[in-house]
């Protein structure tokens, strides 16, 4: 179940041309089950209007600050003090100096001043605003207060200029929502280590030996553990998942480069987990192509790391129970090898070779 789930998140947006995007996550956010309250600042009502947050959220849109108050609603009080998280995107160059000064000129500032809950804030503004003295000391004052940044982001601004300013994706604030809710779980203070993905031990400069290991249980595995407070060092085979936010992600493409990122990995205090695969390596590879006549015979070996394990098939009438597919069978006295990542098997057929516990690539 995703953290984000039963979560009360203040949305807050303010006048920026990115004010787009914000409708893109607040349903990002719905959809992952948290209850959305949106609060548009009255320059953002230049760029976007509530119907299309009232239609995404379900909620009512809030502005003013002089909405009336009822028995259960008593306007930025109620906002501030029942919300979980505060997610202001885009947060303008105003928007932070706002913030940094403590100010509350409208229903957002006084909602942000009224709330104890963790605020998160994505700045969005043109690249000389950003690195201006003033935008830079207001950051440095809301780092000091525990607010969390998000970005920005380099990239093409609304001048058309490149530069650092874009507001960051939905898709990264969700992650930064997700790791700020969790952020004091069961988990806090603890670092874990996950493995994840197949890995690719060349043949020749051309071929490899893999797996189709995906990598979605341990990168699953890695989001759950950020959700629950961890520090997650990611150690990734090949594989064109996103990193979940919060996470520190050590690409890896060989078992014995993901053997010593491993190694160095578990170094240090506060490690409470380390999930482990079952890995091969090629032992020796060709500096050039192999064509298809050339023999394939001892391509790598069982001894070339210790977690490669070897098994014997007595007769292939066990493979049938197992549930093998016939063409997958391995008949009697024969040596396989297999290679477990994240708890899926991959097999790979085989044939006798002439020395003793060596088998061949088909």
């Amino acid at each position: 179940m995703s953290i984000l789930r039963g979560a009360r998140i203040l949305l807050g947006i303010t006048g920026g041309v990115a004010a787009y995007k914000a409708v893109d996550l607040a349903s990002k956010l719905v959809q992952g089950g948290a209850q959305v309250d949106a609060v548009l600042t009255e320059s953002a009502r230049e760029f976007i209007g509530p119907a299309s947050l009232n239609a995404i959220t379900r909620r009512p849109v809030h502005g003013s600050v002089f909405e009336p108050w009822t028995a259960d609603y008593a306007g930025h009080l109620t906002l501030g003090e029942e919300t979980d998280l505060i997610v202001i995107a885009p947060a303008t160059a105003n928007a932070l100096a706002t913030l940094a000064h403590g100010l509350a000129p409208d229903m957002l500032y006084s909602a942000v001043l009224t709330s104890r809950a963790p605020v998160l804030v994505a700045p969005a503004m043109e690249d000389s605003m950003y690195r201006h003295p003033a935008t830079q000391q207001n950051l440095e004052v809301l780092r000091q207060r525990g607010v969390t940044l998000v970005g920005p982001e380099s990239g093409r601004l609304a001048s058309g200029e490149y530069g650092v300013g874009r507001m960051s994706e939905p898709a990264t604030l969700v992650g930064a929502a997700r790791m700020a809710l969790g952020r004091d779980g069961v988990l806090a203070g603890k670092r874990i280590v996950v493995t994840a993905g197949g890995t690719r031990e060349a043949l020749d400069p051309v071929r490899y030996l893999g797996n189709r290991s995906s990598g979605l249980m341990g990168y699953a595995v890695a989001q759950a553990a950020i959700d629950a407070g961890a520090a997650v060092i990611l150690i990734s085979g090949p594989t064109s998942l996103p990193t979940p936010y919060g996470a520190m992600r050590i690409d890896v493409q060989t078992a014995v480069e993901m053997k010593n990122a491993v190694s160095d990995a578990v170094k240090g205090p506060r490690l409470s987990s380390c999930l482990l695969p079952l890995l091969i390596t090629v032992q020796r590879t060709c500096d050039r192509k192999r064509s298809r006549s050339q023999s394939w015979d001892r391509p790598w070996r069982s001894n070339s790391w210790r977690t490669l394990t070897s098994l014997r098939v007595s007769t292939s009438r066990d493979w049938s129970r197992s549930g093998l597919p016939p063409k997958r069978r391995i008949s009697s006295n024969m040596r396989a090898r297999s290679c477990v990542t994240n708890g899926s098997t991959s097999w790979w057929q085989t044939t006798p070779s002439r020395r003793s516990g060596v088998a061949t690539i088909r």
